[in-house]
């Protein structure tokens, strides 16, 4: 079903700044990971388009990421599920590896792009709730699972965003 009943947490506002773009840039795997290079880039040019990209990690990963973003972007402290449902809520849109955080944000209703392997057009998995947009190789690649990231270029994934973005914004004009 469409409707989970899964709402936000008590005191937590649900209105979203047209302009932030959460970026999880991490997952449980890391062969399931885009280019951490080609998530900086993607925030470089969200913020050249007038955006506010803000990152979030797990917190065994925010050191890491921390060193690789330095000041340029703001990395969010998300400790619990709470925390991270108050960012993803607070979002335009959330571009995301295929991880949990797609299903989190899906759910919440925030406007999910997410980042696959896999260029199977039969592939069903996704997060299952609200507007999600999957970007994915243009070439098979099973055969070479390391390759797929550079496969997946940054000029994609803005376009795919900026159409989500666009049909997101009609559709909430529209209700």
């Amino acid at each position: 079903t469409q409707e989970i009943g899964l709402v936000a947490p008590v005191g937590i506002s649900t209105v979203r700044d047209p302009d932030r773009i959460i970026i999880f840039s991490t997952s449980g795997k890391a062969r399931k990971n885009w280019l951490a290079t080609r998530f900086l880039e993607l925030a470089h040019q969200l913020k050249a388009k007038g955006k506010e990209p803000i990152f979030t990690v797990a917190p065994p990963e925010r050191e890491e990421w921390r060193r690789q973003l330095g000041d340029k972007f703001e990395l969010a402290k998300t400790d619990n599920a709470s925390e991270l449902a108050a960012l993803l809520l607070s979002a335009s849109a959330v571009v995301c590896n295929d991880s949990g955080v797609g299903h989190l944000a899906g759910a919440l209703g925030t406007p999910v792009l997410c980042i696959i392997s896999r260029c199977d057009p039969f592939y069903t998995w996704r997060p299952g709730w609200g507007e999600v947009t999957l970007v994915r190789p243009a070439l098979p690649i099973r055969a070479l699972p390391q390759v797929w990231p550079y496969l997946v270029s940054v000029t994609a994934v803005l376009r795919h965003l900026d159409v989500l973005l666009e049909k997101t914004t009609t559709l909430n004009k529209e209700r």
